[in-house]
């Protein structure tokens, strides 16, 4: 089903890229972003670049541990190449940089599986890797590199819009720091607590465009907190069962072949891709809360 999502919006996105830049699944939606930027199903190109990056790391667990036919494999490889160029045609800046981070994490935690179980594929891996990277990053730079250096120059990152609603969410977040605001009262907090400097021409944002401040002015530290202790707990857990699988099952099985390792594999990686994604808006709101 997750693959079948992710096909449907790369179609959506290449009717965006031959040039229906208003084309949407649900006939009259109207899109509030401008052409350069696909969206597929989605309305913000950033949140399918986030759909894109986490599909291509499961996708490339399954492709490598799964249990499946070669030809599945091939098709994983073709769809995964796909989806690539698909977070690069967003022009997503977080995106490609939680894709990186989340690919050094999955090729680190690939490698660490290999050595612990079958070490003798240990340096064909290593040559196969800088291959497949190179020729990928050599095709998505092809892709992306003059869209990205258009965008920075139209919309530099110190002159974003969203540095404006931070500023409001971290105004509300101030009035009740511990417990909140309240679920979607940023919807009110937009508005009242809009900073002075923005645009009149600017609307009313009602998300913080930020996960980690909109839980900070919605549901405060302890909000944010259990979510972080949410998030710990998946990610910890993902690390113990590899530990477990190299340290027991494989001696037990002797195959590396495993369809829980592939989708641990990716989650983690997934995961790490998209907290990074956040953290680059994260780093930013601290800045502007010591300014």
């Amino acid at each position: 089903m997750l693959l079948v999502l992710v096909a449907g919006n790369l179609t959506a996105g290449w009717l965006n890229f031959k040039g229906r830049w208003d084309f949407h699944l649900v006939p009259g939606f109207s899109r509030s972003f401008t052409p350069g930027r696909i969206g597929g199903f989605f309305n913000n190109p950033n949140h399918l670049a986030s759909f894109l990056s986490f599909a291509v790391f499961l996708s490339m667990g399954v492709m490598l541990f799964a249990r499946i036919h070669i030809a599945s494999r091939l098709l994983l490889g073709f769809g995964i190449i796909a989806m690539l160029a698909g977070v690069t045609l967003t022009l997503s800046r977080g995106a490609m940089l939680g894709l990186a981070v989340g690919g050094v994490i999955f090729l680190l935690l690939t490698l660490w599986i290999v050595w612990c179980t079958r070490r003798s594929l240990f340096k064909w891996l290593i040559i196969a890797l800088l291959l497949v990277c190179g020729a990928a990053g050599s095709a998505l730079y092809k892709v992306g590199a003059e869209s990205m250096l258009t965008r920075q120059l139209n919309a530099p990152m110190d002159e974003d819009v969203r540095t404006y609603i931070w500023h409001a969410a971290l105004a509300q977040h101030a009035e009740s720091p511990w417990i909140g605001s309240g679920a979607r009262m940023f919807y009110e907090g937009c508005i009242r607590l809009r900073d002075p400097e923005s645009s009149p021409q600017m609307g009313d944002a009602l998300f913080a465009h930020n996960e980690y401040l909109q839980t900070l002015a919605d549901y405060g530290w302890v909000g944010l907190g259990l979510v972080a202790l949410a998030v710990l707990a998946h990610f910890l857990n993902g690390i113990r069962f590899l530990r477990w699988f190299a340290a027991e099952k494989f001696l037990t099985t002797g195959m590396l072949g495993s369809n829980t390792l592939a989708l641990t594999l990716g989650g983690i990686a997934a995961l790490v891709a998209t907290l990074v994604h956040a953290l680059l808006n994260f780093m930013v709101m601290w800045r502007l809360s010591r300014s």
